[in-house]
């Protein structure tokens, strides 16, 4: 059942490349590198929301990076540079372009978010504008070449609904926003490079079962993913690689990590400072599970902790409008009321990627509703975005 796209992630990679990437070469160590993944998927979800994209263009992005970083180093390439490429040339491959204009403006005001710094519009008539329109334009192209355009990517959602229609569970709201949750989950992980969309989205609903209580057929012989052609050691793997992602701390964009990009008489420098929370979005997202007050998580994850305590990831609806103070991407970094407030001296940012060291403003991405896909799919369009729009 549907094998043609179990056995297919539209993207040729070997075990051994996966074990050996790029930036372990260049040694970046396994967390670090699994930091800064997640980082920049996080941070592509964040200019997602702000471009108004739906889910759709911020999974694709995010899967885009996670493939890129397995052609190229991170050394090499600011994982900040390539998520605005990313972004960029998701919201094209969904037909649902943004300019890079809007782009810009979004991930500088992002930047000045993230590093306290006082928000001010971009100048467009700056060496900055252009130093950043060059990096976009360089992210886009790097990443059509290292993966010889071949950018299909087939998401967990739309097998989601028909296996919980098959299993007779797709009445259940909770359980399908539930699921939800845990699939927009994966895509901080390098997952979608391992594995098909239908072992991610059955490894989903074993969560959402396992955290709601609900009775699945695992008789031996007749359990219920075998239905779907996926191996229970897949599942398996996809709820560890959850697990690592919320007990570890995470980077701030910026500011948990300086990077010098190279030049004809130096090599690129990579440094990770501290991060600044635990968990995934600590203090900005709700998918950041309990801690204790050091910091650190009081027990192991086991697959009864994990399935009970991290599906609460995303509010089932896009906020409506525009936060006060956030950019309008379109017309040049407007911002409401930030722009009125004064500069205090020094202030001025120097450049897109230096700032000043201080605590990030709060963000809280959200996902989208499955009941929106259940009214696509009941009008016929199995294969349209993967949620609502921002």
């Amino acid at each position: 059942m549907n094998e043609e796209y179990e056995t297919t992630t539209e993207f040729d990679i070997s075990e051994e490349e996966l074990e050996n990437t790029p930036s372990r070469h260049d040694g970046v160590t396994e967390r670090e590198e699994f930091l800064l993944r997640s980082m920049g998927c996080e941070l592509v979800q964040e200019a997602g929301i702000l471009l108004r994209l739906p889910q759709v263009a911020s999974c694709t992005a995010q899967v885009l990076l996670q493939r890129f970083y397995y052609r190229k180093s991170l050394k090499y390439y600011d994982v900040t540079i390539v998520a605005m490429g990313a972004i960029f040339l998701a919201a094209k491959l969904e037909d649902i372009q943004r300019g890079s204009r809007a782009v810009i403006n979004v991930f500088h005001h992002l930047r000045q978010r993230h590093l306290g710094l006082p928000f001010r519009p971009m100048d467009l008539g700056s060496g900055a504008y252009y130093d950043m329109k060059d990096d976009l334009f360089d992210a886009e192209r790097s990443l059509l070449v290292q993966m010889g355009f071949r950018v299909h990517c087939t998401h967990p959602h739309k097998f989601m609904l028909p296996y919980a229609k098959t299993l007779e569970l797709h009445a259940n709201r909770e359980f399908l926003q539930c699921s939800w949750n845990y699939i927009n989950d994966t895509y901080r992980l390098p997952l979608h490079v391992q594995f098909g969309g239908s072992a991610i989205a059955c490894a989903a609903m074993f969560l959402a079962a396992r955290k709601l209580g609900i009775p699945l057929p695992e008789r031996r012989g007749q359990e219920w993913w075998l239905l779907f052609d996926v191996r229970l050691r897949d599942i398996h793997t996809i709820y560890q690689g959850l697990a690592m992602l919320y007990e570890g701390p995470c980077l701030v964009p910026w500011k948990d990590f300086k990077y010098t990009a190279p030049t004809p008489t130096s090599r690129p420098q990579l440094v990770i400072l501290s991060p600044s929370g635990t968990g995934p979005d600590a203090g900005r997202s709700g998918i950041c599970p309990t801690a204790s007050a050091g910091g650190a998580r009081t027990d192991s994850p086991t697959m009864g902790t994990l399935a009970g305590e991290h599906a609460e990831g995303h509010p089932v609806s896009e906020p409506e409008g525009r936060a006060e103070g956030e950019p309008d991407a379109e017309k040049g970094g407007a911002y409401e009321a930030e722009a009125a407030r004064p500069v205090e001296e020094g202030g001025k940012a120097d450049g897109w990627r230096t700032g000043a060291d201080a605590s990030s403003r709060d963000s809280s991405p959200r996902g989208p509703s499955p009941g929106e896909l259940v009214v696509q799919q009941e009008k016929g369009d199995a294969g349209g975005a993967v949620g609502g729009g921002g």
